[in-house]
Protein backbone atom coordinates (compact mmCIF):
# COMPACT_ATOMS: atom_id res chain seq x y z
CA UNK A 1 0.00 0.00 0.00
CA UNK A 2 1.33 2.97 -1.27
CA UNK A 3 0.23 6.98 0.13
CA UNK A 4 1.02 10.15 -1.65
CA UNK A 5 2.30 13.66 0.33
CA UNK A 6 2.21 16.51 -0.99
CA UNK A 7 4.88 19.28 0.86
CA UNK A 8 5.68 23.29 -0.40
CA UNK A 9 8.08 25.39 0.44
CA UNK A 10 9.26 28.25 -0.34
CA UNK A 11 12.24 29.04 -2.79
CA UNK A 12 14.33 32.23 -3.84
CA UNK A 13 14.71 30.16 -7.47
CA UNK A 14 14.34 27.21 -9.26
CA UNK A 15 18.11 25.67 -9.19
CA UNK A 16 18.31 22.66 -6.39
CA UNK A 17 20.85 25.06 -4.96
CA UNK A 18 18.71 28.11 -4.33
CA UNK A 19 17.83 29.05 -0.44
CA UNK A 20 13.94 27.14 0.76
CA UNK A 21 12.05 28.13 3.43
CA UNK A 22 9.59 25.24 4.73
CA UNK A 23 8.08 22.93 4.50
CA UNK A 24 4.40 23.43 4.47
CA UNK A 25 1.13 21.81 4.11
CA UNK A 26 -0.45 23.98 1.93
CA UNK A 27 0.15 26.20 -0.91
CA UNK A 28 -1.19 29.20 0.45
CA UNK A 29 1.56 29.27 3.53
CA UNK A 30 4.50 28.72 1.00
CA UNK A 31 3.42 31.43 -0.66
CA UNK A 32 2.97 33.82 1.77
CA UNK A 33 6.21 33.08 3.45
CA UNK A 34 7.46 33.15 0.18
CA UNK A 35 6.40 37.04 -0.57
CA UNK A 36 7.44 38.06 3.29
CA UNK A 37 10.79 36.95 2.32
CA UNK A 38 10.72 38.49 -0.99
CA UNK A 39 10.95 35.66 -3.34
CA UNK A 40 9.04 34.72 -6.47
CA UNK A 41 9.06 31.03 -6.27
CA UNK A 42 6.78 28.12 -4.48
CA UNK A 43 7.98 24.37 -4.86
CA UNK A 44 5.49 21.88 -5.04
CA UNK A 45 6.97 18.55 -4.02
CA UNK A 46 5.36 15.14 -4.66
CA UNK A 47 6.07 12.02 -2.42
CA UNK A 48 5.12 8.60 -2.91
CA UNK A 49 5.67 6.52 0.47
CA UNK A 50 5.26 2.68 1.11
CA UNK A 51 3.02 1.59 4.21
CA UNK A 52 6.40 1.79 6.38
CA UNK A 53 7.29 5.65 5.36
CA UNK A 54 9.97 5.16 3.19
CA UNK A 55 10.30 7.46 0.35
CA UNK A 56 9.72 5.21 -3.45
CA UNK A 57 9.79 8.45 -5.69
CA UNK A 58 9.53 12.16 -5.33
CA UNK A 59 8.11 14.59 -8.09
CA UNK A 60 9.34 18.08 -8.00
CA UNK A 61 7.56 20.95 -9.65
CA UNK A 62 8.38 25.20 -9.19
CA UNK A 63 5.55 27.85 -9.75
CA UNK A 64 5.95 31.36 -9.90
CA UNK A 65 3.55 33.38 -7.60
CA UNK A 66 3.51 37.19 -9.19
CA UNK A 67 1.18 38.95 -7.20
CA UNK A 68 -1.41 39.91 -9.58
CA UNK A 69 -1.36 36.27 -10.86
CA UNK A 70 -1.64 34.60 -7.64
CA UNK A 71 -4.90 36.32 -6.40
CA UNK A 72 -6.31 35.96 -9.54
CA UNK A 73 -5.02 32.01 -10.36
CA UNK A 74 -8.44 29.87 -10.51
CA UNK A 75 -7.88 26.07 -11.66
CA UNK A 76 -9.85 26.74 -14.69
CA UNK A 77 -7.55 29.92 -15.60
CA UNK A 78 -4.57 27.59 -14.73
CA UNK A 79 -6.30 25.09 -17.72
CA UNK A 80 -7.09 27.83 -20.20
CA UNK A 81 -3.34 28.70 -19.79
CA UNK A 82 -2.13 25.27 -20.24
CA UNK A 83 -4.53 24.90 -23.05
CA UNK A 84 -3.44 28.07 -24.90
CA UNK A 85 0.24 26.91 -24.37
CA UNK A 86 -0.02 23.71 -25.69
CA UNK A 87 -1.89 24.63 -29.08
CA UNK A 88 0.75 27.59 -29.60
CA UNK A 89 3.49 24.69 -29.09
CA UNK A 90 1.50 22.91 -31.68
CA UNK A 91 0.72 25.10 -34.15
CA UNK A 92 4.86 26.22 -33.74
CA UNK A 93 6.22 22.56 -34.08
CA UNK A 94 3.80 22.45 -37.16
CA UNK A 95 5.78 24.63 -39.24
CA UNK A 96 8.86 23.88 -38.35
CA UNK A 97 10.38 22.50 -41.51
CA UNK A 98 11.40 18.57 -41.14
CA UNK A 99 15.08 17.07 -41.56
CA UNK A 100 15.92 15.60 -45.14
CA UNK A 101 16.37 12.12 -45.07
CA UNK A 102 19.49 11.08 -46.84
CA UNK A 103 17.28 10.17 -50.50
CA UNK A 104 15.81 13.42 -50.15
CA UNK A 105 19.26 15.22 -49.89
CA UNK A 106 20.61 13.29 -52.97
CA UNK A 107 17.55 14.41 -55.02
CA UNK A 108 18.15 17.75 -54.21
CA UNK A 109 21.82 17.55 -54.78
CA UNK A 110 21.08 15.98 -58.30
CA UNK A 111 18.47 18.69 -58.96
CA UNK A 112 21.25 21.33 -57.93
CA UNK A 113 23.63 19.37 -60.41
CA UNK A 114 21.32 19.61 -63.08
CA UNK A 115 20.46 23.34 -62.81
CA UNK A 116 24.07 24.57 -62.61
CA UNK A 117 24.49 22.39 -65.84
CA UNK A 118 26.55 19.73 -66.98
CA UNK A 119 28.68 17.97 -63.99
CA UNK A 120 32.56 17.66 -64.92
CA UNK A 121 34.30 15.05 -63.61
CA UNK A 122 37.40 15.26 -60.29
CA UNK A 123 39.90 13.99 -62.37
CA UNK A 124 39.53 13.64 -65.96
CA UNK A 125 37.99 17.18 -66.55
CA UNK A 126 35.39 14.83 -68.96
CA UNK A 127 31.95 16.24 -69.06
CA UNK A 128 29.62 13.51 -67.61
CA UNK A 129 26.23 12.20 -68.47
CA UNK A 130 24.08 11.74 -65.45
CA UNK A 131 23.49 7.97 -66.13
CA UNK A 132 27.56 8.03 -65.56
CA UNK A 133 27.46 10.36 -62.62
CA UNK A 134 29.08 9.02 -59.32
CA UNK A 135 28.82 11.86 -56.71
CA UNK A 136 31.15 11.83 -53.57
CA UNK A 137 31.17 14.30 -50.57
CA UNK A 138 34.08 15.43 -49.26
CA UNK A 139 34.73 16.34 -45.66
CA UNK A 140 37.47 18.98 -45.02
CA UNK A 141 38.59 19.05 -41.43
CA UNK A 142 40.62 22.32 -42.00
CA UNK A 143 37.48 25.24 -41.69
CA UNK A 144 36.80 24.90 -45.54
CA UNK A 145 33.18 24.28 -46.24
CA UNK A 146 32.20 20.38 -47.51
CA UNK A 147 32.00 20.17 -51.24
CA UNK A 148 30.50 17.40 -53.89
CA UNK A 149 32.86 16.17 -56.08
CA UNK A 150 32.11 14.23 -59.44
CA UNK A 151 33.39 11.21 -60.88
CA UNK A 152 32.18 9.30 -63.72
CA UNK A 153 30.44 6.41 -62.53
CA UNK A 154 31.74 4.01 -65.32
CA UNK A 155 34.78 1.37 -64.07
CA UNK A 156 36.89 1.11 -67.09
CA UNK A 157 37.82 4.60 -66.59
CA UNK A 158 38.78 4.68 -62.87
CA UNK A 159 38.37 8.33 -62.06
CA UNK A 160 37.56 7.42 -58.42
CA UNK A 161 40.12 5.15 -58.22
CA UNK A 162 42.84 7.43 -59.61
CA UNK A 163 41.58 10.51 -58.19
CA UNK A 164 42.30 8.71 -54.54
CA UNK A 165 45.98 6.97 -55.37
CA UNK A 166 46.85 11.25 -56.59
CA UNK A 167 45.62 12.42 -53.16
CA UNK A 168 47.46 9.27 -51.02
CA UNK A 169 50.45 10.12 -52.94
CA UNK A 170 50.82 13.61 -52.07
CA UNK A 171 49.66 12.40 -48.38
CA UNK A 172 52.71 9.73 -48.43
CA UNK A 173 55.11 12.83 -49.50
CA UNK A 174 54.33 14.89 -46.73
CA UNK A 175 54.57 12.37 -44.19
CA UNK A 176 58.03 10.79 -45.62
CA UNK A 177 58.93 14.84 -45.45
CA UNK A 178 58.13 14.98 -41.80
CA UNK A 179 59.85 11.81 -41.12
CA UNK A 180 63.07 12.73 -42.39
CA UNK A 181 62.73 16.02 -40.64
CA UNK A 182 62.45 14.06 -37.03
CA UNK A 183 65.10 11.37 -38.08
CA UNK A 184 67.36 14.59 -38.88
CA UNK A 185 66.70 16.14 -35.27
CA UNK A 186 67.68 13.21 -33.76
Amino acid sequence: MTTVKKIFKACMGTSSVSEQFGPFDTAEEAEMHARRLGWNWVLAETRTLDEFGTILDVKQRYYSIRASMARQMTPELAQEILDLTEGARRQIMANVPKPMNPDEKRFFAEYEQQMLGTPICAECGEEIKFDDLYSCEITHFDGRPDETIHFHKDFKKLCALKWSNKRLEEANKKLTAILEMFNDKS
